[in-house]
C-alpha cells in the first residue's frame, strides 16, 4: 500500500512538474509561409543554447522579432542554468542569418 501511494504521489508530482515546465516555457510561434518556398528548397532545423546575460534583457523577444522578419519558425525558452535554449527552422540561408544575428547580439 505504501509503495502504491508513493508511486501515485510520484506520478502526480511528475505531472505537476511537467505542467509547470510547459506553463513556464515561452513558446515563440513563428510564421512560416510554405507557398513562398520552391520545391527544391530544403528545410533545416538548428538547436541552440545561448550563454551569458540573456535573461531579463528581452533576448527572447528579439529572437522572435528576428525570426518573424526572416520567415522562420521555432521556439525558445529560459533555462534554470540562466541560459536560453531554442530551435530555429527554415531554409539554410535564413537559419544561418538568424544564427549570425544571435551571435552578434551576445
Amino acid at each position: 500500500m505504501f509503495v502504491y501511494i508513493v508511486y501515485q504521489l510520484f506520478r502526480v508530482t511528475e505531472f505537476l512538474y511537467i505542467f509547470a515546465v510547459f506553463t513556464i516555457l515561452s513558446w515563440v510561434f513563428l510564421t512560416f509561409d510554405i507557398a513562398e518556398m520552391t520545391s527544391n528548397e530544403k528545410l533545416v532545423s538548428v538547436d541552440f543554447e545561448v550563454f551569458g546575460k540573456v535573461q531579463g534583457v528581452f533576448f527572447r523577444k528579439y529572437t522572435e522579432q528576428q525570426a518573424n522578419r526572416l520567415g522562420l519558425k521555432g521556439w525558445c525558452m529560459n533555462t534554470h542554468q540562466d541560459t536560453v535554449k531554442g530551435v530555429v527552422e527554415g531554409t539554410p540561408s535564413k537559419v544561418n542569418e538568424m544564427l549570425v544575428q544571435i551571435m552578434l547580439l551576445i
